[in-house]
């Protein structure tokens, strides 16, 4: 009984791991552009 439940809980951590990775890279690849863009309209607006 303790082996099975070993074994499900590494498969529910093995199916959500990669997700979660995937879906935290998209999140901080998301913050990062829209704080590049910020810094890039904050430059624009300076300049004018």
């Amino acid at each position: 009984m303790q082996e099975l439940k070993m074994n499900e809980l590494e498969q529910v951590s093995g199916g959500v791991g990669p997700l979660a990775a995937v879906v935290i890279g998209a999140s901080l690849a998301f913050a990062g552009a829209a704080f590049l863009q910020g810094l890039g309209h904050g430059r624009e607006d300076a300049r004018s």
